[in-house]
């Protein structure tokens, strides 16, 4: 738990240090206007999720975490239409939608509770 705030503390300030403002209702959200698009972007323990219509902000943003945390490791990068993100396929192949499915999301779940009834079993 501790090692996730540290990398909250982390991440949180270097956003603020490049312009980004933290959401007022989700402190694990953030955006910023880059050439008259919003990006932004969410995380979840080192998971990170970034989204806007102009892809070099997005490259541009990809270049700021390399810099930041790459001598820890190369971060994993996807793009494309359908996203594992946080335990939740996003799914953008529809035109103006976004499909959410949360099978991942659900078997996770399972997973943990059958984890903790068998060890209160034992």
């Amino acid at each position: 738990m501790i090692s996730a705030m540290l990398f909250y503390n982390k991440l949180k300030s270097d956003i603020i240090k490049n312009g980004f403002k933290l959401n007022s209702y989700d402190p694990c959200v953030a955006n910023i206007m880059v050439t008259g698009n919003q990006l932004t972007i969410s995380w979840h323990d080192n998971d990170l999720k970034e989204s806007c219509k102009d892809s070099r902000a997005i490259d541009e943003f990809l270049e700021l975490v390399h810099k930041a945390y790459g001598s820890i490791g190369k971060a994993k990068e996807k793009d494309g239409k359908i996203h594992l993100c946080f335990d939740t396929n996003l799914d953008y192949t529809q035109e103006g939608k976004v499909i959410i499915h949360l099978i991942e999301y659900v078997k996770s779940l399972v997973k943990s509770f059958l984890r903790r009834t068998y060890m209160e079993l034992r």
